[in-house]
């Protein structure tokens, strides 16, 4: 489920944070979206080693499979997608 971060010092909403479940090989991690990252940056961030190469979309190395539909996750934020649930990343099936 998605929600709203919410900044008490600023009194600002800082974004939507979306759980999302990365799998790489036989790796799954579930970590929380960071509002303006990647999905390849997010699975970098969290010591993942996800395909990728050029990161702006060319190559299609980092395709994966996202809440069934394909996905370059050098180019996709979970906020572009209108994110109102969780997300699933399968670099296993992209």
């Amino acid at each position: 489920m998605a929600f709203n971060k919410f900044d008490r010092k600023s009194g600002k909403t800082l974004g939507q944070i979306v759980k999302i479940k990365i799998i790489v090989g036989n790796e799954n991690k579930e970590i929380e979206s960071e509002e303006g990252r990647t999905l390849l940056d997010l699975a970098l961030m969290a010591g993942m080693a996800p395909p990728y190469s050029c990161m702006e979309g060319h190559c299609e190395s980092c395709r994966a499979l996202v809440n069934g539909k394909h996905r370059l996750t050098c180019q996709t934020v979970p906020s572009s997608m209108g994110a109102l649930e969780d997300l699933v990343v399968d670099y296993n099936k992209g």
